[in-house]
């Protein structure tokens, strides 16, 4: 399938250009230039181009611009990522790969070719690719180039996401999302505020994997259900034919109703 537009995740993208691309060269006097990230971000976009465009797609680079409004909600939010980076500044120079000087020469770059960028002030690149998605769909066809399935949450019959490396790529479809959460795209944020996300540092409710999500969704119909019948007492339902009832999580729910809560927020 070829789009009419394609959003691209930057610095995603250009994470996995260093991860892949271990290229450089030595100045004199012996320093070493890393090349790998800017090389394979620009390789790895104009296979993007080639594989999912046509003559009249437009492909458009987000870009993270800070996550204040989650900060405020929580703090901790991220605080994983931010510690990496802290070790990855400790490194010796030749260790270190300096992604603020390859993002500015990718940006640099992108201005050029003449390929579209866009960032909101204090939004990360999901709420820019999300927000353009709603906004480009009725206009065409639009891919979603991400591994995060946080954008699972913004599928729709002309919104898809295309995640996956080195050629093998996968196609997320209302279908495919459902098939893999349990609930329709739009209720993605909703599962993980009970199951939280690792990758961003998002709590959820301990205890809680996805398979117990789906059981207590199916039940009581949404989060604030969920709460609401912990409140009152034992979870317990039906699904897929089984019975169930789990003590141990109706006390977790109770416990911490403001973190899931939160959670939810946090993965909107």
């Amino acid at each position: 399938m070829r789009y009419d537009y394609i959003l691209i995740d930057g610095m995603s993208l250009l994470h996995r250009a260093a991860r892949t691309y271990n290229l450089g060269f030595m100045k004199d006097g012996g320093e070493w230039v890393q090349t790998g990230p800017t090389f394979g971000f620009l390789s790895m976009s104009i296979a993007t181009w080639e594989k999912w465009a046509h003559d009249e797609t437009q492909m458009i680079f987000c870009w993270d611009a800070g996550y204040e409004h989650r900060l405020a909600l929580y703090p901790e939010y991220k605080a994983n990522r931010r510690q990496k980076k802290a070790e990855q500044e400790e490194l010796d120079e030749d260790e270190r790969i300096d992604f603020k000087q390859h993002h500015r020469a990718i940006r640099k770059i992108l201005t050029v070719a003449g390929w579209r960028q866009a960032h909101a002030p204090g939004y990360e690149a999901d709420d820019v690719l999300g927000a353009l998605a709603g906004a480009l769909e009725d206009r065409g066809t639009v891919a979603l180039y991400t591994l995060d399935q946080d954008l699972h949450q913004s599928v729709t019959d002309r919104v898809h996401v295309v995640s996956g490396k080195g050629g093998k790529e996968k196609v997320w479809t209302p279908e495919e999302v459902e098939d893999k959460w349990g609930f329709p795209p739009n209720r993605v944020a909703e599962i993980k505020g009970l199951i939280g996300d690792g990758g961003d540092n998002i709590p959820g409710c301990p205890g809680c994997g996805l398979g117990w999500a789906k059981k207590l969704l199916s039940q009581y119909g949404d989060v604030h259900g969920v709460i609401e019948a912990a409140n009152k007492g034992l979870l317990t339902g039906e699904y897929e034919g089984k019975k169930w009832k789990t003590p141990s999580l109706t006390q977790k729910i109770k416990d911490h109703e403001a973190q899931i809560l939160v959670s939810w927020e946090l993965a909107k």
